[in-house]
């Protein structure tokens, strides 16, 4: 004879205990620190430091390094996701009556990247760092020494989150960072090359705007530009000279020296020039 399986028994779910309804001071702080710990653990279930002394060091590394990429790519900082740079990537080389003159070809770049770590933490550390900077990024710096108040037990969940997130913002400055770097190497290229200063260049390079009462021949240096808002745009000739060569012959060509290749063609090109 068939046993008619057994019904399984319903669970009974158990009131959620508020910490604050318990009148004992030592099991309300126990509790609200093992709710605080719940929660953050909520993400992974476990945490990776045991030493809370390496678990300050390694996520103090961590925001100082962070910083420091940050501060070299915050110039470059618009807002939201957008930055800009002058690029100077493009090499011209051309002639005019008698000379050949080589000049570089400056472009404003803007690229969008991803700054959601920057702004948005999760849920689990969100509570626990409300510190942002004016632009709505998140002061990490400022919360990590607030943390420093938590229980040893709290803190070294906290701090593992913590590591967590800074690993995820140090990724996405990284993608910053290194447009910022290709930018500033194909710079340094120039310098090196051609004994001029970007400040130089940026300050010369001439440029037709939309403001002409304001200038007495309808031009305006760069820098002008960059720091005023008068001019609503901007156009015209970019290119500026760095160097001319009487009697050289007729050169034409254009060069990307943010390429080794091309580097090393113009490199060959202006000894040739010097020499002629």
């Amino acid at each position: 004879m068939a046993q008619t399986p057994r019904a399984k028994k319903a669970k009974v779910s158990q009131p959620k205990v508020d910490a604050f309804e318990s009148s004992d001071p030592h099991e309300l702080i126990s509790q609200s620190r093992e709710a605080a710990i719940k929660r953050m653990k909520s993400r992974s279930g476990r945490h990776e430091f045991s030493d809370l002394d390496i678990a300050i060091k390694t996520v103090r590394a961590l925001i100082v390094t962070n910083e420091e990429i940050w501060n070299r790519c915050n110039k470059h900082y618009l807002h939201d996701k957008l930055f800009k740079m002058t690029r100077f990537d493009e090499i011209e080389v051309w002639n005019s009556v008698d000379e050949t003159k080589i000049g570089i070809n400056a472009k404003e770049t803007m690229l969008d990247f991803d700054m959601e770590p920057l702004r948005t933490l999760p849920d689990c550390l969100a509570k626990f760092m409300p510190d942002k900077d004016a632009t709505g990024i998140i002061d990490f710096k400022a919360s990590f020494r607030e943390s420093l108040v938590f229980h040893e037990d709290v803190l070294l969940v906290f701090l593992a989150q913590l590591k967590k997130h800074l690993e995820r913002v140090q990724v996405c400055l990284g993608a910053i960072d290194q447009w910022v770097m290709d930018g500033a190497d194909s710079a340094k290229f120039l310098e090196f090359t051609f004994d001029v200063t970007i400040d130089d260049i940026l300050s010369k390079i001439p440029q037709d705007c939309t403001c002409h009462s304001n200038h007495l021949h309808g031009y305006h240096r760069y820098h002008d530009y960059a720091s005023t808002n008068r001019c609503f745009s901007c156009q015209g000739k970019k290119v500026y000279d760095i160097v001319s060569f009487g009697g050289a012959g007729k050169v034409e060509q254009s060069f990307n020296i943010s390429k080794e290749k091309d580097r090393a063609q113009l490199k060959r090109l202006v000894e040739y020039l010097k020499h002629v």
